[in-house]
């Protein structure tokens, strides 16, 4: 069997990796990384299946505040926003569920703000 050769894929490393996408020092330290991180992930999005986010928390929001509560908007709020999206970093439910952390918006609000979100994590 031959090893396939590259460079390894942490930015800023120069070392080489031996079948993998990282050096010999930087592989434990991603793959933990990115475990514990794919494992928070799973753990938090399953936050919006509770029942105390789809059947209260939610239609609360919505029903205190109907219209989309971007300046300028008048269209029904249909999505409702984390505003600060740190919990899911953190794992932290009362982030999740604290109503100041949320906010009404329409669709193409909670859209073009998610998107922009997930654009500047790539980059990150």
């Amino acid at each position: 069997m031959t090893n396939k050769v590259n460079f390894c894929s942490q930015p800023s490393c120069s070392y080489i990796a031996i079948n993998g996408r990282f050096c010999e020092r930087h592989k434990t330290d991603n793959y933990q990384k990115r475990a514990d991180k794919a494992r928070r992930q799973e753990e938090t999005e399953k936050w919006y299946d509770k029942r105390v986010w789809r059947d209260r928390l939610r239609p609360m929001k919505l029903r205190h505040n109907p219209i989309c509560e971007i300046d300028d908007c008048n269209r029904p709020a249909t999505d409702v926003h984390h505003r600060d999206d740190t919990w899911k970093q953190s794992g932290d439910w009362r982030l999740f569920a604290s109503l100041e952390n949320l906010q009404s918006l329409c669709h193409e609000h909670h859209s073009t703000i998610t998107m922009t979100r997930n654009n500047e994590r790539k980059t990150q």
